[in-house]
């Protein structure tokens, strides 16, 4: 789960200048997006994604990482884990660049506590525990990367009403989904 994707600042990030991504890059977008999508239907389990409203949220308090901290925690725990079934000993991967190390361990704590606040008042809707929660680098955890092949499938379909790579993956989608906050 995730709530970007954009492969030209990935690309700057490789060292890549702008005309550079015009000319050699850009061109495969749309073919590597529909490549991925098409992998993704086929070898995941489910597919799940969080959509915030940014006018919303602007006009509240929230900070970019307080919102994704919720957003991700109740995606998680309200819809992802009632609809996956029975498990034990599950673990939760998440992109390490979203946090530096005081606040990844605030927020594994948050996550652990969320669980046992709903164990304690009984309102867990799901079978099993969540055991390990892993930051990961997305360079290396391919399923952080195809979070964002799906985010930027959604982020296409919601900002232009392109629902192209969205709808590969709609057999894929775990209950309804999405979770959209605020809209």
């Amino acid at each position: 789960m995730e709530l970007k994707f954009n492969p030209c600042r990935a690309l700057e990030k490789q060292g890549c200048l702008h005309n550079e991504i015009q000319t050699k890059w850009e061109p495969y977008f749309d073919y590597v997006r529909k490549k991925a999508n098409f992998l993704i239907a086929n070898i995941a389990d489910g597919v799940f994604v969080g959509i915030p409203d940014q006018h919303t949220i602007s006009v509240r308090t929230w900070t970019p990482e307080t919102l994704g901290n919720y957003l991700f925690n109740r995606s998680l725990y309200n819809d992802i884990l009632p609809n996956s079934g029975s498990f034990n000993n599950c673990t939760v991967i998440y992109d390490r660049g979203r946090l530096n190390s005081k606040r990844t361990k605030n927020f594994n704590r948050y996550l652990r506590n969320t669980q046992s606040f709903r164990k304690r008042f009984k309102i867990k809707r799901y079978a099993g525990n969540v055991t390990v929660f892993k930051d990961s680098d997305s360079l290396s955890e391919p399923g952080i990367w195809a979070a964002d092949f799906v985010a930027g499938s959604f982020r296409q379909a919601y900002l232009y009403n392109d629902w192209t790579y969205a709808n590969i993956l709609k057999s894929k989608l775990i209950g309804s989904g999405k979770r959209m906050l605020w809209f």
